[in-house]
């Protein structure tokens, strides 16, 4: 995965507001809320502040951030929303429920497909049905995705990512710092420079985000010369030996991309059973206040002033038919 330094000499422009944000209770979701979405789930997730292209590297800088603070006791949601929703199931959803059900209906490309020629128009949106059964099964589901997503850093049993396994396995590590890679569809082989990873399907080596493929991206910037684009010295730092930690790291992606498109079915099942039940509409949940969408306050201590990136308030959680 990414790693990201927390140093202004290196990071250009931090969203102050996420950045302040951050804590274990945390999670980012990213989509496109101002441009057409491709092809792929129309939701993904960090356990960390993301950059402006995390959702699928065009330019995604629309983060929305569950918690408004870092104590996690303010959530990102429109007042009277878990509310209205405890009325019509006959419990209290909790602000981690309503983020799980809304990533299960949206972070597969079934979400996509069905709603082509509307998301064409402008952003998401989110069916939320009225029935609590139907609730809490999207709410599994989309638990078991932000652990499996955040690489067991939220919604789950951290030690518990540490024992994950897939199907893919090296049959042959690589001997020197790869060069180049490919990939065998007949038969199911990555080649890393010299090395081998057996069996990885062809649906993980495809998987997609609109036009950003995670695993071809992993691998271009490890080569020995880099893809992508430079815009640092550091970018020439690169390492001298393949390590196992890097083996075991490119195994993890591919197990976490396994049990992505493993769930993909179940999440389009859970969507058409939504959108054939009862939902809400728009008139019957609370509607965002305008101090709702207003970003987080504070300032930043060391620059004085407000960031000017948006953190997303009143936007993904506003209601269950209405902009995401």
């Amino acid at each position: 995965m990414p790693w990201a330094i927390a140093d202004r000499r290196l990071c250009d422009r931090p969203g102050w507001p996420l950045w302040a944000s951050f804590s274990e209770k945390q999670v980012y979701l990213a989509s496109l809320l101002t441009k057409p979405l491709g092809e792929g789930p129309a939701l993904s997730v960090s356990a960390y502040p993301p950059d402006l292209d995390y959702f699928c590297n065009r330019g995604a800088k629309d983060i929305l951030p569950l918690y408004r603070d870092a104590k996690g006791q303010e959530p990102n949601l429109t007042e009277g929303l878990l509310e209205t929703l405890a009325q019509a199931y006959g419990f209290t959803p909790t602000p981690e429920d309503f983020a799980a059900y809304v990533y299960a209906l949206l972070a597969h490309p079934g979400y996509t497909e069905r709603f082509r020629e509307e998301l064409r128009l402008g952003g998401p949106r989110v069916p939320l049905t009225r029935d609590p059964e139907l609730f809490r099964e999207a709410v599994e589901v989309g638990k078991h995705l932000l652990w499996l997503h955040t690489y067991g850093e939220r919604s789950g049993d951290r030690k518990a990512f540490q024992d994950l396994e897939g199907r893919a396995y090296w049959g042959k590590s690589p001997t020197r710092y790869p060069e180049h890679y490919s990939y065998n569809r007949t038969e199911r082989i990555l080649h890393v420079g010299d090395g081998e990873v057996a069996e990885v399907a062809p649906e993980v080596w495809d998987f997609r985000i609109d036009r950003f493929h995670p695993l071809r991206n992993w691998l271009d910037r490890r080569k020995q010369q880099p893809g992508g684009r430079k815009s640092s010295p550091l970018d020439e730092i690169q390492p001298k030996e393949w390590t196992a930690d890097l083996s075991r790291e490119l195994l993890e992606l591919i197990w976490v991309l396994e049990g992505t498109v493993k769930s993909y079915r179940q999440q389009k099942e859970l969507l058409e059973r939504v959108l054939a039940g009862p939902t809400f509409t728009v008139d019957a949940l609370p509607q965002p206040q305008p101090h709702e969408r207003e970003t987080p306050g504070g300032e930043d201590p060391e620059e004085g002033n407000r960031s000017r990136e948006r953190a997303g308030q009143g936007e993904l959680f506003s209601d269950g038919v209405g902009e995401l």
